[in-house]
């Protein structure tokens, strides 16, 4: 079981070595940082670095993605899927 549970907890995910990407928020004029990562069909950054931007009230920063069009909701070496291409993968093999 032990192995079985440290497979499934790695991700296919890697940071691309010198790809970042900095942001700067224009009300305090601090700048962040964040890597760029790759998974098997997209680049994208983790949203909980922008949360690393605190208001006056020491409030994180909050994405909002309506319809969650732009979301990223697993990353799995497991199975895959893709709905507007219509793939949908278990351990590599087409179902």
């Amino acid at each position: 079981m032990r192995n079985i549970q440290s497979y499934l907890q790695k991700e296919d995910i890697k940071a691309i070595g010198g790809d970042r990407l900095t942001i700067v928020d224009n009300r305090t004029g601090k700048a962040l940082d964040i890597s760029v990562k790759e998974s098997k069909d997209c680049y994208f950054v983790n949203s909980k670095d922008f949360g690393k931007f605190v208001d006056k009230n020491e409030e994180p920063l909050r994405l909002y993605d309506p319809g969650y069009m732009d979301t990223i909701c697993n990353t799995s070496r497991i199975s895959y899927i893709d709905g507007d291409k219509g793939v949908l993968e278990y351990r590599g093999y087409p179902i």
